[in-house]
């Protein structure tokens, strides 16, 4: 198992450039206490040759990368209060400071109130993400990411300083380099929530699992007409998949 992990990390190129570090954010590293696990993510630091696997109530500090194999998932809380889940097939690093950047996969943040901006990097894009509540974020084919909107008015902006509020149930996919926004799109969040693994794939629900509730019973008064689909990948800066979800079947995504 670790062996497999340790190939995947030396085999995995990131492209996009290093992050500089602030001085005050290296004063103040973001860190992480794993709150919950399925299976057995492996976490290893950037300036070592190997790693290990993680535990419950470890620590993972700024300087960090984790990977998740095709059953593995992790819910770690930030000293600052975010909560960031990873979903399995994942790669995520923790360079310095608050950013955070992913080659491969998807993630559940959420910020609460208060919380001060959080860079992001995908393979292709550059975004700072803000304000409060909870949105997934999933990397796509070719290099860009979709954000959907869970809970209360997260904030993406774009390196030219324009932005989006990813409200709950908004999809919205972010492309090209530099980045540029999509159309938005909305989703069913009771679909979501149900087949999920992010979000009900865990033992404990999320810190903000009232206010996702909230949101999906208000989404169901305003939407007359349901359609159990989900926008799937992006493989080009124009065209996006639609993934039909049999009923009854309830297959779980990511």
């Amino acid at each position: 198992m670790k062996t497999l992990a340790v190939f995947v990390v030396v085999g995995i190129p990131f492209s996009f450039a290093q992050p500089e570090a602030d001085p005050s954010e290296q004063a103040n590293p973001w860190g992480f206490r794993v709150a919950q696990l399925i299976d057995a993510p492996f976490a290893q630091r950037l300036n070592e040759k190997s790693g290990s696997l993680l535990e419950v109530n470890a620590t993972v500090e700024t300087g960090t990368l984790i990977a998740t194999n095709e059953k593995a998932k992790v819910e770690m809380v930030a000293e600052s209060g975010e909560t960031f889940r990873l979903g399995s097939k994942s790669v995520v690093v923790f360079p310095v400071g608050r950013h955070f950047r992913m080659k491969a996969g998807s993630a559940l943040l959420h910020l609460p109130s208060g919380s001060s901006p959080i860079p992001f990097l995908s393979p292709l894009c550059q975004v700072e993400i803000s304000g409060f509540g909870a949105l997934v974020i999933q990397v796509t084919g070719n290099g860009g990411f979709k954000a959907i909107g869970l809970s209360g008015e997260p904030k993406v902006t774009l390196t030219d300083g324009s932005s989006r509020l990813v409200k709950p149930g908004n999809l919205t996919f972010v492309l090209e380099t530099p980045g540029k926004f999509g159309p938005v799109l909305d989703i069913d969040l009771l679909t979501l929530v149900s087949t999920s693994n992010l979000i009900s794939g865990f033992e404990a629900p999320l810190a903000c699992n009232g206010e996702l509730m909230q949101a999906m019973l208000l989404q169901r008064t305003r939407i007359r007409q349901r359609t159990r689909a989900f926008v799937g990948d992006a493989k080009d800066n124009q065209n996006f998949q639609l993934l039909n979800v049999s009923e009854g079947k309830g297959s779980k995504q990511e």
